[in-house]
């Protein structure tokens, strides 16, 4: 019995070691796992991170990639101007091109196909083709020498997994007008290094905008979210501003450059394999991840007047001015994407009983928002209003409701929301900068939405967050913070718990954390101020 127990005894003393042992490797596997993820991610900042280190390539023989003259090794494609960019048909051509050298040729790792912004939708970026034998991810490093930039890192989208056998890769985030380190790393499936490959270029610069943004820091002692800004345009009375959208990183270093034919963008959507953005007051683009123009649509006899929205069920809404009418602005239309074609126009003058004659720009109405599948919230400056149209896809839009003062809306009959503190009130003055924070509760017709507020007051501006209750006919103040001044245009943006704030009057962007505090600041050049600023991070559709 004695034995019998001292065997027991034993047996569990090596079975608690060895699961202890055990323990301790998926223990250590896991924390060295989350390491490499958090060095990984600090990589893909574009910020300086301390403890991380730049790529190193001064034992490479980096490979010579030529744009031009006796030794050019990279396709280049010429477009007569940039309207000719957004002409499907041209750049259908070029994808054909494309797929005739990669049939024609043996592209390896060793000898990839490079092509310098093919489509010319995408400047400061590379299209990158070659096959492998056994399936690999991939990662790129752009690295200036000269330190001008931090390292832009970035994982190569590929299939679920990222691995593949058949690559083809938009190697974005060159910097322009610099000799750039493009350093190119494959991977097996185990995670291993299997190949490094280091290439320079030196881009063109880029005309009338700034290669480097001015960073001021904030008090907040938050990390700057993942992403980059996207600078939709510039002020569109100053002729000499440049037309079209600017790419910056979270160092404010200029990344990439989107051409656009006139005036300039209003908004830019990710669709599931695709970018929608104006390229023109009347145009409108859908463009592949690899650059290429699948597909424009035209607003015929109208022009763009603001922001537009994605329904989620293929259509895009719009506010629009029609030509040769007496208002401006004021006219809701809905494009169906599958056919191109607009629907009915709503005009909004017959539809809002505000007091008060319709002058030229009585709406001034910068930006909407979808609420639900068939209506939409919509900011209004010259009502100082938040107004909701809804049934936009039926014969007989209605407005739901507004949130705002009594005076423009007295002897209209619609609709005022109440505050939901009695007593209390937070309206709204002159808003701009809409945008949806979040439409989770929706089911339940609660909604929190984001704006810019410009003070009554007259002392500053504020970033107002209202949650609307549509089932109890309220809203609520939800959080507030100070702004720069904006009367003119702006933007708000909700962010991975950050918030996204542009001023235009202000000539800055800056990204707040979930306090209120002010984590960065990127100031641009007056001149070219841009109205709408909003973040992405393009992963699932340019990176991993």
């Amino acid at each position: 019995m004695k034995s019998y127990l001292k065997t027991a005894l034993f047996t569990s003393i090596v079975m608690f070691l060895l699961l202890g042992g055990v323990s301790i490797y998926f223990l250590r596997s896991s924390q060295s796992v989350k390491k490499e993820r958090k060095q990984q991610e600090e990589k893909q900042l574009d910020k300086k991170v301390y403890g991380m280190e730049q790529e190193d390539v001064s034992g490479d023989k980096p490979i010579p990639l030529y744009l031009d003259g006796e030794n050019k090794n990279v396709v280049t494609f010429s477009y007569d101007s940039v309207k000719d960019i957004y002409n499907p048909k041209k750049s259908k051509e070029t994808a054909e091109e494309l797929t005739r050298l990669k049939k024609k040729n043996s592209y390896n790792a060793e000898n990839p196909l490079w092509s310098y912004n093919p489509f010319g939708t995408s400047e400061l970026s590379l299209y990158l083709y070659f096959k492998t034998a056994e399936p690999y991810t991939a990662e790129y490093t752009i690295h200036t020498e000269d330190g001008s930039a931090v390292d832009f890192n970035r994982d190569c989208l590929g299939n679920s997994s990222g691995a593949r056998k058949e690559h083809e890769y938009r190697i974005f985030g060159l910097v322009p007008g610099k000799e750039n380190f493009i350093i190119l790393k494959l991977y097996n499936t185990g995670g291993e290094m299997i190949a490094r490959k280091v290439y320079t270029i030196t881009p063109p610069k880029v005309k009338g905008v700034d290669p480097q943004l001015m960073e001021v820091d904030g008090k907040s002692q938050k990390q700057v979210s993942h992403g980059l800004y996207f600078f939709l345009g510039h002020d569109w009375e100053n002729k000499k501003a440049p037309k079209g959208i600017w790419i910056y990183d979270n160092s404010g270093v200029l990344r990439g450059a989107i051409p656009i034919v006139s005036g300039r963008t209003m908004q830019i959507l990710e669709l599931e394999d695709s970018l929608f953005y104006n390229y023109s007051p009347t145009g409108f683009a859908k463009v592949d991840r690899m650059g290429q123009v699948k597909a424009v649509y035209s607003l015929e006899k109208y022009s763009l007047a603001s922001e537009f929205v994605y329904d989620g069920h293929g259509h895009m809404v719009f506010l629009a001015t029609k030509k040769g009418a007496k208002t401006k602005g004021d006219r809701l239309l809905t494009l169906d994407m599958k056919t191109g074609k607009l629907g009915k126009e709503i005009s909004l003058a017959s539809v809002i009983k505000s007091n008060g004659k319709k002058k030229k720009d009585w709406l001034s109405a910068d930006s909407l928002v979808m609420m639900g599948s068939n209506g939409v919230l919509l900011s209004s400056e010259k009502l100082s209003s938040l107004i909701r149209i809804q049934n936009i896809f039926s014969e007989n839009p209605t407005v739901a409701y507004v949130i705002g003062p009594k005076t423009p809306w007295k002897k209209s009959g619609v609709t005022r929301l109440s505050y939901a503190e009695e007593g209390a009130t937070a309206e709204p003055y002159k808003p701009s900068g809409l945008a949806m924070k979040d439409a989770s509760l929706s089911a339940d017709g609660t909604y929190v939405v984001s704006f810019y507020n410009n003070n009554k007051s007259g002392k500053g501006a504020s970033l107002y967050e209202y949650t609307i209750n549509e089932s109890e006919g309220t809203y609520h103040l939800k959080d507030s913070f100070g702004l720069p001044d904006s009367v003119e245009e702006n933007s708000t943006q909700p962010y991975e718990n950050h918030m996204v704030v542009n001023s235009a009057e202000d000539c800055s962007v800056t990204e707040y954390d979930e306090d209120g505090k002010a984590i960065v600041t990127f100031k641009y050049h007056i001149s070219n101020y841009t109205p709408k600023v909003y973040k992405k991070d393009m992963r699932g559709f340019w990176f991993q």
